[in-house]
């Protein structure tokens, strides 16, 4: 079955959505992540350490290995987190986007893995 790469992506200081508590939103995420457990449709998920204190750039193209804090984009949007999950086709995996998107209160970013 096709796997889709769904994607959240935030700023370093976005906070919870305005009326949204932290135990809301937990709930709402753990709720669907039990329902593709359910649904037998997880190959991964995962959620990342904010970028401004976690991430590290790891360069060795030189030949010489150079560690820098931050991303390799610099941008201000990062990934924050992410579900690997199996999807009959592009329709089904973007009706599972919007699942998510409700869940975690974000847009998401829905992409088919390649293979």
């Amino acid at each position: 079955m096709p796997q889709f790469f769904i994607s959240v992506n935030h700023t370093d200081d976005a906070g919870l959505p305005e009326g949204v508590s932290m135990e809301e939103l937990h709930g709402a995420v753990m709720a669907f992540n039990q329902k593709m457990q359910d649904e037998q449709r997880i190959v991964f998920i995962g959620a990342l350490e904010q970028p401004a204190t976690a991430a590290k750039l790891v360069d060795a193209t030189s030949g010489e290995t150079t560690v820098t804090d931050g991303t390799a984009s610099g941008a201000p949007v990062q990934l924050g987190g992410f579900w690997i999950l199996e999807a009959t086709d592009a329709q089904e995996a973007q009706d599972l986007g919007a699942q998510a998107s409700a869940a975690c209160r974000q847009a998401v970013e829905v992409r088919q893995m390649q293979g």
